[in-house]
């Protein structure tokens, strides 16, 4: 019993001379050199830091666990509404034209169907009813060519009988000076230009008649006029 009393009593004295050696050395220490860490490996205490966050834990890290994303849901595209074509508007028709009744144009569009009634169903009435019409077409054919006879004879622009008399004697006269005039003009093409003549001398009655008349040509106008045998016979002399 006195010897564990002895063992006791020199524990308690060893270790109060070491307590101040360790407080003091720890007290030496910065915050940075305490670290969890030892040299040995071995996990330790933190510092003051990690003290102060008791309320979070003596070994906690403080680590920022980043929360899962979650995909966008992809938007689909809204559907774009059907466009119904537009129905099409038909044109409204346009109101024909009332054909005055007695005109030109009635007639025209009438005086067949009259007339095939009059054939079919040849009554007094219906045939007195064609030539009722008949003679309103022919009536008013005749005022209108009087008419135009008298505009077109004081009218010198339209009038023909300044292009060709009417008369006898003047419409003579005239054909003469024409003759003339054709005859300067076949002269002075023949000083510049000539006339080639090609011809069967076989059996060719045609060509035998187109001499004559080249030669009285060439004897008006003295025109040059060279003949050519496609047979290579008969050939002549102009």
């Amino acid at each position: 019993m006195n010897k564990k009393k002895s063992t006791f009593t020199s524990l308690f004295i060893a270790s109060m001379f070491t307590l101040p050696y360790s407080f003091a050395y720890e007290n030496s220490k910065t915050d940075e050199e305490i670290s969890v860490i030892d040299r040995g490996g071995k996990v330790t205490g933190g510092g003051v830091k990690e003290i102060e966050k008791k309320n979070e834990g003596w070994f906690f890290y403080n680590e920022k666990i980043e929360a899962e994303k979650k995909p966008k849901p992809e938007l689909k595209p809204n559907p774009k509404p059907e466009l119904k074509p537009k129905p099409e508007q038909k044109p409204k028709p346009e109101p024909k034209p009332v054909v005055k009744k007695g005109s030109v144009k009635w007639y025209r569009e009438n005086i067949q169907r009259i007339r095939d009634e009059a054939i079919d169903d040849p009554t007094p009435t219906n045939v007195r009813r064609y030539y009722y019409a008949q003679r309103i077409m022919l009536d008013k054919a005749n005022k209108y060519a009087d008419t135009a006879r008298i505009v077109t004879s004081t009218d010198p622009i339209i009038d023909e009988n300044n292009r060709r008399s009417t008369s006898s004697f003047a419409a003579l006269e005239q054909s003469r000076v024409a003759e003339e005039k054709k005859t300067e003009v076949l002269q002075t093409i023949a000083k510049k230009a000539g006339i080639f003549f090609f011809f069967k001398g076989r059996g060719c009655s045609l060509c035998e008649k187109q001499v004559e008349v080249l030669r009285a040509i060439k004897t008006e106008s003295g025109i040059s006029i060279i003949p050519v045998s496609i047979d290579c016979s008969g050939l002549i002399k102009l």
